[in-house]
């Protein structure tokens, strides 16, 4: 069977399928440092030689003689590195939900704009972008990317300790 067959054949559960065909499997996740991985999929793939990478991009991918080699970019180091593998497995999350905040950024006193050493020192806000504007508006969350609950509460705790 051919590996984009093989592939195509997993459907919805890719690490369940490349755990379960014995191949090694690399998993890739842009959300690190949580790893979201359904309860079954980690009994399966622990049992058999499947790695999962935090904190890394895939960059590029070639075959190697039969062999898949993955080019991964560290989201901190910055460092590169090559893994091959015979399965590569890639979780992107999701887009961002930002068509509200877009609608909204031209009524706006900051254009939907930030100052994030501002926010990080738990300044208040510039407010002067826009004269005319009868709001501030903020991209917390999914609208700004896709994050967990928790960043999202982050961001919106340090913008409301200041209004």
């Amino acid at each position: 069977m051919a590996a984009r067959e093989r592939v195509s054949q997993a459907g919805r559960k890719p690490a369940l399928f490349a755990a379960q065909s014995g191949k090694r499997a690399v998993r890739q996740d842009s959300r690190a440092p949580v790893v979201q991985v359904a309860q079954v999929h980690r009994v399966v793939l622990s049992a058999e030689p499947a790695t999962i990478l935090t904190d890394r991009a895939l960059t590029g991918l070639r075959s190697d003689q039969g062999r898949l080699s993955a080019r991964l970019r560290h989201a901190f180091a910055r460092s590169h590195e090559d893994v091959a593998a015979d399965v590569v497995i890639t979780d992107l999350g999701t887009e961002s939900l930002d068509e509200l905040f877009h609608e909204l950024v031209a009524d706006a006193f900051n254009l939907g704009e930030y100052d994030h050493e501002a926010l990080v020192a738990l300044q208040p806000q510039p407010r002067d972008a826009n004269p005319d504007g009868r709001f501030q508006l903020f991209r917390i969350g999914d609208a700004l990317s896709a994050r967990d609950i928790h960043a999202a509460i982050l961001d919106a705790n340090r913008l409301c300790r200041v209004i």
